[in-house]
Order: structure tokens, then sequence, then C-alpha cells
């Protein structure tokens, strides 16, 4: 069963969970609200200023019969106001611009600060209205508006800057709303004393604690990346609650307490509005917890299913994970990843069969250890082309357990998000039996070459041999001396034995587009012709024994090229003194039940083991050496399969009978001409059975 989360499931669990807006439209919003609060800030100082321009009272004090709003704090609002402005802006001058209003507000809480403690006039209270109210200083903001616009001011300096600087800002923002929520308190509970009135001072009005609440907002709201700025910007569900409730909490509170000081409401009983009151925050307390109860609830399931999507994902991840590694360990190639500085991050298991080494001692080591210098200096260039960012290959000679092996060592370069080079994927492919093909191919071209050189050579002999030959048979008719005779006799001979092998040569070479019909003991004879030499000077003997007499149709050329094949190794397997045995005889395959000729070439060499016997039929394999190519028995089978017919091979080492025995079976009716593989013709020999006349 697959546990791998689908791609439907996942889209429908994040379609159904609550959306509690991104982090970039909720800064939209608080600065928006930020900047509004810096203008309704300006607008206000503007009103209060016509208001006194004109003469409107209503606009002066807002409630009447109270204090009205001073000249100066007008002034005070339509600074901070600005000044705020500027410092929400991206103009490039807005810090500059941002702190001379800042410092045009700290000057007017200063200055009336001055002349509360210092008992002076400083004639700027009238400056712009005159105060016809009767107070004990016309025209003067109260003490507490005073020290609320240092607060604001010295808030609006610090507005812009680092992050020590921001704190300091919001610091003096947090004490102007606490003043200013004691202000308004005061006046909504009739407490004087925390609006600023006094007998010797004048107190503040009741639309200055309202500007002054907005205007701390847009201080506190206006830097996002503060600790208030973060709770109420961000995206998750704590700040979700936090946006909702903080409000409630500042007003809810103040506004029931007013109210239920009303002696409407409390019949003229304190008792009674503190009981309502107690009422009242038992119940918004309640529903509050009942509000951030469900949002804690709702977070947690949120996060039990991220984490069911998160195992799934992970069991996910490592079943791919598996695949991959299952895909990697069965490569005939070393496949890993290495970091910057050449040490092992991951290996396949080939590393393990190639290197001798399990995979924990080759992790955590550089390639030079493992490998050597000289393979880490070869593969250079593609690790440079890697740190460009192209994919590069290097042919180079890696040692193994089984000795050194060509490869070609590619290296693709990982690269992160930011362009920087994180390591190397790095494939390495064993190309040593590529090239050792390449080569054999040359070389046997090279062979062809020299076979068809030596046709033409043999060819342009054979002229001169014949009239060699009628020379020599003239001059035998015209002399008398028997001694001479006697010379020219064998000198007759010579000659024709080297017409026979010119003539044996050309036969070999050629080539035939379609089967004939043959004598086998022929093919037998001009074989032994060609190695009449090896023969004579090891002093082999020879047994031939033909019992298929009759004549068999077959490619010639490509028989004959089979039999030279076999007779040339089992000459290079005997000592000096061996036996070469040769038989041709009617044979049946039991396995298919064709009819054919079965004709064995056996020695009485060294022989081969069962690893060895095993292995004949593969192509390079060899067991003599630099002198070898390990082509012939392979192409021989190769041959032998698109005429129909097999090859089989049976040998032994010990001391008593050893040596080998090749048997090749024909089939009389020839299958068509068809690709065969010749590790499996080699394969399909062993297990196919000759019926015992085969072996003679």
């Amino acid at each position: 069963m697959d546990k791998r989360p689908s791609r439907a499931r996942t889209t429908s669990f994040s379609t159904a969970l609550p959306a509690f807006g991104s982090q970039a439209d909720m800064r939209g919003a608080v600065r928006r609200v930020a900047r509004t609060c810096a203008a309704l800030s300006a607008i206000l100082g503007v009103i209060v200023l016509c208001g006194w321009a004109l003469g409107i009272e209503i606009i002066e004090t807002v409630l009447s019969g109270h204090v009205s709003m001073k000249p100066n704090t007008a002034l005070g609002f339509l600074s901070s106001g600005i000044g705020l402005s500027f410092a929400l802006s991206r103009l490039p001058a807005s810090r500059t611009l941002s702190r001379i209003f800042a410092a045009i507000t700290i000057f007017i809480g200063a200055a009336t600060i001055s002349e509360y403690v210092l008992g002076i006039n400083l004639r700027i209270d009238e400056l712009l209205f005159r105060d016809v109210q009767r107070l004990v200083e016309p025209g003067r903001p109260s003490y507490v508006t005073a020290i609320a616009f240092c607060l604001a001011g010295s808030s609006l300096f610090f507005f812009i800057g680092n992050k020590l600087s921001c704190r300091i800002s919001q610091v003096f923002a947090l004490l102007l709303g606490t003043l200013a929520l004691t202000s308004i308190t005061g006046f909504l509970y009739g407490v004087p004393v925390l609006y600023g009135s006094s007998i010797r001072a004048n107190s503040m009005a009741f639309h200055t604690g309202i500007g002054f609440l907005v205007l701390s907002c847009g201080l506190i709201l206006g830097q996002l990346d503060s600790a208030v700025g973060k709770v109420l910007t961000a995206s998750e569900r704590g700040s979700w609650v936090a946006r909702r409730l903080l409000p409630a909490l500042i007003i809810f509170p103040v506004l029931m307490g007013y109210l239920y000081l009303r002696p409407a409401l409390n019949l003229g009983q304190v008792r009674f509005a503190m009981a309502l009151f107690a009422v009242t925050l038992v119940v918004g307390g309640s529903l509050s917890l009942v509000l951030i109860g469900n949002s804690l609830n709702a977070a947690e399931r949120r996060q039990r299913e991220f984490m069911q999507v998160s195992m799934e994902a992970a069991a996910a991840v490592e079943i791919s994970e598996q695949e991959l590694r299952l895909i990697t360990d069965n490569l005939p190639m070393l496949i890993g990843y290495i970091d910057t500085s050449g040490r092992f991050v991951r290996v396949n298991r080939t590393h393990e069969l190639w290197l001798g080494l399990p995979a924990n001692r080759l992790l955590g080591r550089t390639v030079s250890q493992v490998l050597g210098e000289a393979y880490w200096h070869s593969t250079r260039p593609a690790r440079d082309a890697a740190h460009r960012g192209v994919t590069s290959s290097s042919e180079t000679i890696c040692p193994t357990i089984y000795g050194d092996r060509r490869v070609i060592a590619t290296y693709a370069p990982d690269i992160d998000e930011a362009g920087d080079l994180r390591g190397f994927a790095v494939m390495v492919v064993d190309v040593e039996d590529q090239r050792r093909a390449e080569a054999a191919l040359r070389q046997s071209e090279k062979l062809a070459a020299v076979g068809r050189h030596s046709s033409s050579i043999a060819h342009e002999i054979n002229n001169p041999v014949d009239a060699a030959m009628n020379l020599v048979y003239l001059a035998r008719e015209q002399v008398r001396d028997e001694e001479v005779k006697s010379l020219l006799e064998i000198a007759d001979g010579e000659l024709k034995r080297v017409a026979t092998i010119v003539n044996e040569t050309l036969r070999f070479q050629k080539r035939s587009s379609h089967s004939e019909l043959i004598l086998l003991a022929d093919l037998f004879r001009s074989v032994l012709v060609l190695h009449s030499r090896r023969i004579r000077d090891n002093r082999i003997t020879v047994d031939r024994r033909d019992r298929a007499t009759e004549p068999f149709e077959c490619f010639e050329g490509e028989v004959r090229q089979v039999l030279n094949n076999l007779v040339a190794n089992a000459l290079d397997a005997m000592l000096p003194g061996g036996r070469l045995t040769l038989r041709s005889r009617p044979a049946t395959e039991w396995k298919s039940g064709r009819r054919g000729v079965a004709l064995t070439i056996a020695d009485d060499g060294k022989g081969m083991d069962e690893s060895t016997s095993a292995r004949v039929f593969e192509a390079f394999f060899t067991t003599k050496g630099f002198g070898g190519t390990g082509l012939g028995l392979w192409i021989s089978a190769e041959i032998l399969g698109r005429l129909g017919g097999k090859l089989h091979v049976r040998s032994s080492t010990s001391a008593q009978h050893h040596g080998s025995i090749f048997v090749i079976f024909l089939p009389f009716a020839n299958a068509p001409p068809e690709s065969i593989n010749p590790l499996e013709a080699g394969a399909a020999l062993k297990e196919s059975g000759i019926t015992d006349a085969a072996w003679g």
C-alpha cells in the first residue's frame, strides 16, 4: 500500500485552514492606520486653530463648560502630525524633516514646563491668539499637555534610526499613550487630577487627550519592526487574536466604567455600579478566554494535521530515497556526492565493490585519500569547469581492487539559490573494456589489412612458382645424372608444397556469398597445411579420423576460420611432442533433433579449470597475456551462431587425463543467418547436448 500523501489531499488540507491574512497585507494595513493617525493629529491642530481664529467656542472646547484646547497645543498637534507623516513617507529627506518638526514639538512642551517650574512667562502663551477665559495663566497649556508634547516629540525624534533608536521611540510612544489614556479616564470618571486640573495650573482639554491617544497610536504602529508592530502584523493566530482583543481591552473597560458611574445606570449607588462593572469584566474576560481557547485549539488541530502531513511527506521522501538508493546501488558505475573540499558526502554500493571499503570508511574522507593524488589531480579540469557551472568529464585511471581501470569521471555542479557552489555530483564510468574493444578492433582491422595484403602477395607468388615448377620439370626430363635428378625431384616437391600453401592461403582469405558443397577432409587438410611448419617444428602428432565422408554444404570461408582458430589454440596449449586429434562424423543434436556433422578438435595440453572454461567465449577474455586478444573463440561462437551451429568445450587439468576438446556441431539444413549474442551462444552451447557419436 502506498503511504505517500496525494496532491489532492494536501491541497484540500491547505484550503480548509482558516486564513489569517498574509504578513505583507497586515503590514500594509497597519501602516495605513499609522498614516491615518498622523493625518488626524495634524487635522485636529488645524481645526482648533481655525476655531480660535473664527472664535467658534465649540471647536475650542468640544465639551461645553470645560477648558479649551490652547493655540500652542493645537500648534503642537499640527507639528507632530506633519512630522509623523514625513517619518512614515519614503522621501530622501524624511528623517531630517521629521526631526525638525519633532524639535518644534519638544520646544512647545519644554518651554511650557519651564514656565511652570521656573514661574516665568516667556510670552509664548498668547503669541497667536488672546485667551479671554479667566484662567490662572491665560493661553498656557496644562503641565500634563506639556509633558505629553515632550514625550511625543522625543518619540518622533528617535523614530528613524537603528534598533536602539527605535526602541527608545517606542518607550516614549507607550508612555504618551498611557498618559493620554489616563487623562481621558480622568475626564470620564470625574477625577480632575488625572488630566492636570489644579488651583495653580490649567487643565487638559478632553479632545486634547483624544488627540494624544491618536498620536501615540500612530507612533506605535508606524514602526512595523518593533515588538508591538511584529505582534500586530504577523500572520499567525496569536497576532490574529491580538488584533481583535487589543482595541477591546483598551476601550471596553474604560467605557463600561464610565457608563456604570452614570446616575441613570447606577441608581445613585456606587456599590451597584461596581457590581455591574465586576460582572462586565467577568463576562468580557470569559468571552476573551473562549476566543483565545478556540484559537489555540484550532492552532493545535492545525499543528496535528500539519504533523500528520509532515510524517506522510517524510515517509514519501524515505520511500523515494530507498528507490533512488536501489537504482544507484545497482548501476555499474561510481555515483557519489562530494563537497567543495573534495570530501565524500554520499556514495553508492559500487564504491564498496570497486574499492573494497565499507561506506562508513569512505564518508568524510577526501577523494585524494581514497583514490590517490594522481587521480585527484587528473580530474582537476572537470572540477574547474564545474566551478564555472558547467558539467564536464575527464578520462583518467582509477585504482580499484581489480587493478587500475580506465574511467571517465563526470562532475556536475550543485548550485544553490544564491548562485554559490555547494558541491559536486560525481559519476565515474568504467571504459576499460570499451577501450580494449576499440584497441582490439583496430588490431583486427590491421590483421584484416595484412590478410588482404598477404592474399595479393600469394597471388603474385603463384605465377613465378608455377613457372619455376615447369622449369624444374623440363630440367628433370633432360638431366641424365641420377644425383642431379634426385635433387631436382626434391626441389619439385618443395615448389609443390609452396604452391599448395599459396593456394590454401588464397582459399582462406576468400569469403563466400553463398554456401557450397565441400569435403570436411579437405577443410582439415587445408587448415593443417597452414600450420604445418609449427606442427613439424614442435613434433606434434596429428591423429585424423574422417567418418563424415559425404560432401557437406556450408560457407567454406567461415568454417575454415573457425577451424583455424581452434587448431591454433590447440597448438598454443600443447608442449613439444603433443598430440592433436581431428575428428569428423555424422551427429544428432538430441535437444532439437537436428541432424548434421560434428567436428572435434582435441589436444593433450595442460587444460583449463572450470572458471576458465566458463569464460572462454567472453569477448576479450584471454589466458595468453599480451599475446592474445581474447576475440578468437568469441568470434568463432558468433560465426557458428549465424550458421545455426554450436560450439561446445570440455577440458580437464588432471594429471592422468589433461587437455581440451572443442566440438563444432553444424546442421545439414543451415538456419538463415541471424544476429546472435556470442555470450548467449556460448551459454546455449553448454546447455545443449550432442549425441555421443559426436565425441568419437
